[in-house]
């Protein structure tokens, strides 16, 4: 009956350490595939995930793309509409984004905002703009002049107090002064539409 008893007991520990290690390999298995495992699954999946614009953002409609046979750029889907007018009797067409509110007042705005291209024919580089535009500033009112670099174009930015409050976006291009313009309503702010302008400015691009 005792040796019996024994193996009975050495048997039951047998069993009790078996399902210990058991356990013990479940749990490090399981510790082992949240740690590892599923959190490489987590990574790839965040790694996909695509970011929506904000909605409530003014440009956030995008996009629709103008395009002639020199540049394009894109601009937002609802709330403008775009034209092509000429500056001067032998200048090319160029475009002209207004929205559905806008109203002119002389040279300047009497409600809503416009952005348009305008080019000119005269052989030119940026330098030479920038040179220019600091020895005219004070007789046209400009402010934050600053040369820099805008949607990979090398570009000159300012705003002017002449005809009307305007925001500029220059560059050149084949030796051509391309000049991107912001214009809003008296007494208006600038920031209603600034997210449009910088849209234009930001995505143009001249075709190779």
């Amino acid at each position: 009956m005792t040796n019996y008893s024994r193996k009975q007991s050495g048997s039951a520990h047998v069993i009790i350490i078996v399902i210990l290690v058991l356990a013990l390999l479940g749990t490090l298995g399981f510790i082992f595939w949240q740690n590892f495992v599923a959190s490489k699954d987590v990574a790839v999946k965040q790694s996909t995930t695509t970011i929506t614009p904000d909605a409530t953002s003014e440009a956030s409609t995008i996009q629709n793309v103008y395009t002639n046979d020199t540049f394009s750029f894109s601009y937002p889907k609802s709330g403008w509409s775009v034209g092509e007018v000429q500056y001067g009797e032998n200048a090319p067409l160029t475009p002209e984004l207004k929205t559905s509110d806008y109203q002119q007042a002389g040279m300047g705005v009497d409600k809503g905002a416009i952005i348009f291209v305008s080019k000119s024919d005269t052989t030119t580089t940026l330098d030479k703009e920038y040179a220019n535009l600091q020895t005219s500033s004070a007789d046209f009112g400009i402010e934050e002049l600053t040369k820099t670099t805008v949607g990979g174009n090398a570009v000159i930015t300012y705003h002017s107090a002449y005809e009307g409050i305007r925001y500029h976006t220059l560059m050149v291009h084949e030796g051509e002064l391309y000049d991107v313009v912001y214009m809003y309503e008296y007494n208006g702010n600038a920031t209603t539409y600034m997210d449009t302008y910088s849209l234009v400015a930001s995505s143009f691009k001249f075709k190779e």
